[in-house]
């Protein structure tokens, strides 16, 4: 009911074995962040020291992405990777722009590990060759 009014979304998990992508859980996101915030109890004054604070950038960037997948002239698809061994990746926007894999990560201090999992996924995506995608683009 929930997903059905528009409240809340199911983003799917990807994986090069299209087999993988249908036992693996969905990540959810809430549509409205104002909604959201009032659900945790975050206002104005206590946001930036909220333990919520990156979940609540991470759906704003969703909803953000969400609205260029229906403005695209070409089709778009958003997913987010992770593995067993906890190599994330929060969203990979596939397809569109000459077939491109373009993966973000967000955290408040990136470092070499939130890299060298954008390069892994990357190294996924290349050596298996899969015709989804012409080139890649990590950002």
């Amino acid at each position: 009911m929930l997903e059905a009014s528009n409240q809340i979304t199911l983003l799917e998990p990807w994986f090069a074995n299209f087999g993988k992508r249908i036992v693996k859980s969905p990540k959810l996101y809430f549509c409205d962040s104002g909604l959201l915030c009032d659900l945790l109890g975050v206002t104005q004054e206590n946001l930036l020291s909220s333990p919520f604070l990156g979940a609540i950038w991470e759906g704003y960037v969703f909803s953000e992405l969400r609205k260029l997948l229906d403005f695209s002239d070409r089709p778009l698809h958003l997913w987010f990777y992770r593995d067993q061994q906890q190599v994330e990746v929060d969203f990979l926007l596939l397809g569109g722009w000459l077939g491109r894999l373009i993966a973000c990560k967000w955290t408040e201090l990136p470092g070499k590990a939130d890299v060298g999992n954008i390069k892994k996924v990357k190294n996924i995506v290349t050596e298996k060759k899969l015709p989804d995608f012409g080139s890649t683009k990590a950002c």
